[in-house]
């Protein structure tokens, strides 16, 4: 069904309202920071170490795009 993704992603923000509502984070973008962090840190050691390089490079990417 085309309506799939717009129902995963109102749940979803629906569940990002929940966390700030609930005072987790004190808003959406903090929610889900809040979130990944929780997720890296339930990763195995190695798991950890691929995804924190991952981030960094993607975060350099991110960088040289705002650059230009």
């Amino acid at each position: 069904s085309t309506l799939f993704p717009y129902t995963t992603l109102f749940r979803s923000r629906n569940s990002l309202i929940a966390i700030s509502n609930l005072g987790i984070a004190p808003n959406q973008k903090e929610a889900v920071a809040y979130l990944v962090q929780q997720f890296r840190d339930n990763l195995d050691p190695d798991n950890q170490r691929l995804f924190d390089l991952q981030v960094d490079v993607l975060n350099k990417k991110d960088a040289k795009l705002h650059e230009k």
